[in-house]
């Protein structure tokens, strides 16, 4: 009898022991071992201590994994910009030219269409500080959309000498030939020799040839030996003799590699090079 008790009180030792075990490793690695019931379970409780995921104790791997941002944070850029874009469209209402400026400042290097078209509308804003600032920015965007109520603008007996002067330079930035004739026209009637030298330059910048024969004129005729050089200058470029400050990207240009592509072009030319060094002398 005795020898029989003895023996149960060893299996209860050992499944005491047994059932502590289980609770340490569980508590060490959860994700080993399936879930035991009672923990986090309808009900349950927590077994163990929790887990310091950002213990220095854990490899190098899972440190940098615990390291990454958190889902919400990937869609902050986002969020910012659309935040941004919000702002400006409301500005665009405020009755201050100061106010309509800033938000054309805060979205100036946004790439969306909602910018594109808050600057189409202020191009023909009624303040003459809101269409220069927006002019200027659509001509470094580079905003070909643009280019025919630009034109337009610039055939317009209305729109103030000081606002042509920045669309000619806008559309000889943006390099588009449907500006050629607007900017010819104003070059024939200005009468200030830096409105002449931006013409002629936007003329070369933009590379048409109709634009030559008004420019050798320019290039003998002008009173200006400053804008008779840069004449010279255009008519170069347009020759091709010259590069264009902002030629546009060429139709038949080559695409930017995606990553995928940079590596396994890069792959290629490791086997390539490894064969090569095993090809005996």
């Amino acid at each position: 009898m005795r020898t029989s008790n003895k023996r149960i009180v060893v299996l209860l030792l050992a499944a005491a022991s047994i059932f502590l075990l289980s609770r340490n490793c569980w508590a060490q690695f959860p994700g080993m071992m399936g879930p035991m019931p009672g923990a986090n379970g309808p009900g349950g409780t927590t077994v163990g201590p929790p887990v310091n995921t950002t213990s220095n104790n854990l490899p190098s791997g899972l440190n940098a994994l615990t390291s990454l941002p958190s889902f919400g944070s990937f869609g902050q850029d986002k969020a910012d910009v659309s935040s941004k874009i919000a702002d400006a469209q409301n500005d665009e209402k405020s009755k201050d030219p100061v106010v309509r400026i800033e938000g054309l400042n805060e979205v100036a290097t946004i790439q969306d269409p909602q910018v594109d078209d808050l600057l189409l509308k202020a191009l023909t804003d009624p303040d003459l500080r809101v269409q220069v600032r927006a002019t200027d920015i659509v001509g470094k965007r580079r905003m070909t959309d643009a280019v025919p109520l630009m034109s337009q603008c610039l055939f317009m007996r209305s729109t103030p000498e000081e606002e042509k002067v920045h669309l000619v330079s806008a559309l000889g930035n943006i390099g588009d030939p449907r500006g050629t004739l607007s900017v010819m026209h104003f070059l024939e009637k200005a009468r200030d020799e830096r409105a002449r030298g931006t013409a002629v330059y936007a003329l070369g910048e933009i590379g048409d040839r109709r634009a030559r024969e008004l420019l050798m004129r320019v290039a003998s005729e002008d009173p200006s030996s400053q804008v008779r050089r840069l004449a010279q200058e255009a008519l170069a470029k347009i020759d091709g003799e010259l590069p264009r400050d902002h030629a546009p990207v060429a139709k038949n240009a080559q695409p930017l590699m995606t990553t995928d592509q940079k590596l396994a072009k890069f792959r290629e030319m490791e086997n390539k090079m490894r064969q090569e060094h095993l090809q005996p002398f």
